[in-house]
């Protein structure tokens, strides 16, 4: 069964959604309904700061699919893209491990900023034993 446009751009949204609260907002996204092998997948390259984010007009079938799944997808292709630097890095071989620790780090301080919000570097509620 063929995914609707009222689908697509559920899945846009709700990308865009994500990608917002990942602090990501410096990226340029082009958003493509067509006939991919999978439900959706990304492309791109991150130096560019421009990905290419397909979704599937084609699903196996519509009526078994749960409701809200298919802004799941929409979450899911956010988070690859929120990592995807760190997957350059570990497959090209002209980073270095600093390239990938100052990666890392940066993957770390987007999700402090998304889970916890307002508390700040030094403000963390903390519990003595």
């Amino acid at each position: 069964m063929k995914t609707s446009k009222k689908d697509f751009l559920e899945f846009k949204t709700e990308f865009l959604k994500w990608i917002d609260k990942f602090g990501l907002n410096d990226i340029h996204f082009n958003f493509i309904h067509d006939d991919i092998p999978n439900y959706a997948q990304m492309s791109g390259e991150h130096s560019q700061k421009a990905y290419v984010v397909y979704f599937s007009k084609d699903f196996i079938d519509l009526k078994t699919i749960p409701k809200g799944y298919f802004k799941y997808i929409a979450y899911h292709e956010a988070c690859e893209c929120l990592l995807y630097r760190i997957r350059t890095i570990a497959i090209d071989r002209e980073f270095n491990e600093d390239d990938l620790d100052s990666e890392i780090h940066m993957v770390i301080n987007r999700l402090e900023k998304l889970l916890l919000p307002n508390k700040g570097y030094f403000n963390i509620d903390v519990k003595p034993d």
